[in-house]
């Protein structure tokens, strides 16, 4: 019974000293601490002599805080419309030398891209329907605009699908229609270029 004691007292004596070190040795228990290991995302235990020496991206053995997402906020592109006008002889829609000089001396004037947005609106004067059915003015205001775009896609090579066209026959009048000057003034193409 006694035998058994001892062998029981032995291996305690053992146990102990492998753990915390013989007495003899005057080493001190091991010291267990935290680091954070980045090669599996998670915190891992190591002893005083083993554990790894702080970097950037263990320091204080915490992880770095995730960076707080940036958000740009869009520069608004500026925009100027430039407007010009050309006029038309009585009930026709070709454009006469001095519309075509005009169309010139204005789009070399602005220095535009060939991409650039383009809105003509075709007009007539309110004489131009008297002589004919209400239907021929939206064709001719329409054929107005119509003679613009197309000299300016084939001759300053815009592109067409950029350039929308529109009718206003009979309406939105600058100038009087009781006069010959005012009636010349109200037949006309109006050109909006967007630039950007």
């Amino acid at each position: 019974m006694q035998g058994k004691s001892i062998k029981q007292l032995l291996s305690l004596v053992i146990t102990t000293s492998f753990l915390f070190g013989c007495a003899s040795d005057n080493t001190s228990p091991i010291e267990a601490r935290t680091y954070f290991n980045t090669a599996i995302n998670d915190y891992s235990y190591c002893n005083a002599e083993s554990c790894p020496m702080p970097t950037q991206f263990t320091l204080d053995d915490e992880p770095d805080e995730p960076e707080s997402p940036i958000f740009i906020t869009p520069v608004e592109v500026e925009k100027r419309i430039e407007k010009f006008t050309v006029n038309f002889p009585f009930s026709k829609s070709y454009l006469t030398k001095a519309a075509i000089e005009k169309i010139n001396r204005d789009i070399n004037k602005f220095h535009l891209s060939k991409s650039e947005a383009i809105r003509i609106i075709g007009y007539t004067d309110n004489v131009e329907a008297v002589n004919h059915k209400s239907h021929f003015n939206k064709r001719l205001a329409h054929n107005r605009a119509s003679a613009v775009k197309n000299y300016l896609v084939h001759h300053y090579g815009f592109k067409a699908s950029n350039i929308t066209i529109e009718a206003k026959p009979l309406c939105c009048y600058v100038a009087s229609n009781k006069n010959k000057l005012g009636r010349y003034e109200n037949r006309r193409a109006e050109i909006e270029i967007i630039i950007q």
